[in-house]
């Protein structure tokens, strides 16, 4: 049960003298404890019955001064847990309230009514952003994981209210990383209990969006990504993989490609500092059906990165060579497959419109010379255009800067071909 269901608290605001020091004596913070609650609850009373009077900018200034109690430095770390989670009992019962009363304005057929409510929404997310703001910068000794967790409260606030304001939730992930580089802290270990509390930051915007299209949009979210070491790297990069697979999120463009995979790196290629220093540890390598595991994901991942234009498909697949090629021996041979494949399945594309492409002759150098520069062999399909004798012509000129114009193979069709590519 939450501190005030007691009646043993009292209604009085702690005095400027007691908020000096913090009191030694079990009955002093009884006493700051009930004071504080008791001021709290007052509070949260006049907060619900603006709330059931429709006046919403005053049941949010109840609110804002609610929260304000959880400024006070005078109260033990189990004091303030019991304070806290009062506040936060009563935050969620008026972040219900909201939402039951935004969903019937936004049916209600007339404006009036609509905007009767827009005002205190808009305004709702900056008073607690504030009001959070102010209680990390008053409770110096607060433990960093406690100071997560009001962040974490934060983001649910703007995704659960303004599901809309992706910016809400950046500006959330971008104070939580400043906070961290003020405190200097970098490479946060998977063992420290502060890495689950950032972890479940991180989670939660996973889950809420299920898009990691959504997801790339928040500029934050790498930069407080960074901040963990490289195991819990990896971990929140499967978790993506995981979700972006479960929800069939297709990557259509090369930049969204390149994002992605920029935020996965931890899957597909080691971190040089952990080697380093699981070497010099004498730790052993990871175990292979673990990895072989991971790779399979990686590689599923890769079948959803389509696009409909040849071109754009053609980009992607080069981003995607770019980011696996640094992956090494290990992790090519579960990846390179789909890779390849859907080279091949291009093929077909271009091959449909080589006659209606004015760039056709342009873009097959380009083909042949990505192959050659990723150590693919290449193939050339449909030979009747002269292509062989050009081809022969510069195997006997001896020109090395021509010859990775030269593809490997030549066809006449790939159709023998069609039943293995699923074409």
């Amino acid at each position: 049960m939450y501190p005030w269901s007691s009646s043993s608290y009292g209604g009085q605001i702690p005095s400027a003298a007691n908020a000096r020091t913090m009191p030694n004596g079990l009955d002093d913070q009884e006493k700051l404890l009930a004071e504080a609650i008791g001021s709290a609850r007052k509070q949260a009373f006049q907060m619900n019955h603006f709330l059931d009077k429709e006046r919403m900018l005053d049941s949010l200034k109840c609110a804002s001064t609610m929260l304000g109690e959880l400024r006070t430095s005078v109260l033990s770390p189990k004091s303030y847990y019991e304070l806290y989670m009062g506040v936060h009992e009563e935050l969620c019962h008026l972040e219900g309230s909201l939402l039951v009363k935004v969903e019937k304005k936004t049916n209600c057929t007339s404006g009036n009514a609509i905007d009767a409510i827009i005002p205190a929404e808009v305004e709702l997310f900056e008073v607690f952003s504030v009001q959070v703001a102010n209680i990390v910068q008053t409770r110096m000794d607060m433990p960093l994981e406690d100071t997560i967790s009001l962040q974490v409260a934060l983001l649910s606030l703007a995704q659960k209210v303004y599901p809309d304001r992706v910016d809400y939730v950046d500006k959330v992930l971008g104070t939580t990383a400043q906070i961290l580089q003020r405190m200097n802290m970098n490479n946060i270990s998977h063992l420290l209990s502060v890495n689950q509390e950032l972890s479940r930051l991180l989670r939660i915007c996973i889950d809420f969006y299920n898009n990691a299209l959504t997801i790339i949009q928040l500029q934050n979210f790498c930069p407080l990504l960074e901040k963990f070491d490289y195991t819990s790297r990896k971990s929140l990069a499967l978790y993506l993989v995981m979700n972006i697979l479960d929800n069939e999120t297709l990557v259509p463009t090369a930049d969204q490609a390149d994002s992605l995979l920029t935020i996965i790196t931890p899957l597909i290629k080691d971190d040089d500092t952990s080697k380093e220093n699981g070497a010099a540890a004498g730790n052993t390598t990871p175990d292979a059906e673990e990895f072989a595991e991971e790779q399979g994901v990686v590689a599923r991942f890769i079948h959803l990165m389509r696009s409909d234009e040849p071109d754009m498909q053609y980009k992607m697949l080069q981003t995607a060579r770019k980011h696996l090629g640094n992956g090494g021996g290990q992790r090519l041979k579960h990846v390179l497959p789909p890779l390849v494949f859907a080279a091949y399945q291009l093929a077909f594309k271009y091959k449909a419109i080589a006659e209606q492409d004015e760039n056709w002759d342009k873009k097959l150098k380009s083909d042949i010379l990505f192959a050659s520069i990723c150590n693919f062999q290449s193939l050339l399909v449909g030979c009747d255009n002269g292509a062989i004798e050009k081809a022969e012509k510069i195997k006997k000129e001896g020109d090395e800067k021509k010859m990775k114009l030269v593809p490997d193979a030549f066809l006449p069709s790939l159709a023998p071909f069609g039943e293995y590519l699923c074409i």
